[in-house]
C-alpha cells in the first residue's frame, strides 16, 4: 500500500514534508483496514511516495494526485513446478 501526494504543497513545519504525509497516510489506511479486521499479515509494505508518482501526471498539482493505493492479492502466488526455496 503507497500513499501519495499531490505537487506543490508547503508545509509550515520543514520538519515534516511531502514525504512523511504520504507515509502517514498509507499507515492510517493500513490501521483502518486492520481496525476492520484485515490481518496485519496481509499487508506486504507500507510506503511513502511523496509526488513521485502523480495519478494525474500531466497536472501533477491535481488533488486527485493525494491518493493511497491499496494492491490486494486473492490468492497465494502459484509456484511453479520444481521450483525449491
Amino acid at each position: 500500500m503507497s500513499g501519495h501526494t499531490a505537487a506543490g504543497a508547503s508545509y509550515a513545519n520543514p520538519r515534516y514534508g511531502a514525504w512523511e504525509l504520504s507515509s502517514d497516510r498509507a499507515n492510517i489506511a493500513r490501521a483502518e483496514l486492520k481496525q476492520f479486521g484485515v490481518p496485519s499479515g496481509l499487508v506486504d509494505a507500507v510506503i511513502g511516495r511523496a509526488e513521485l508518482e502523480p495519478f494525474f501526471a500531466n497536472d501533477p498539482y491535481m488533488a486527485a494526485n493525494e491518493r493511497v493505493q491499496i494492491f490486494i492479492q486473492k490468492s497465494a502466488p502459484t509456484i511453479p513446478p520444481g521450483f525449491e526455496f
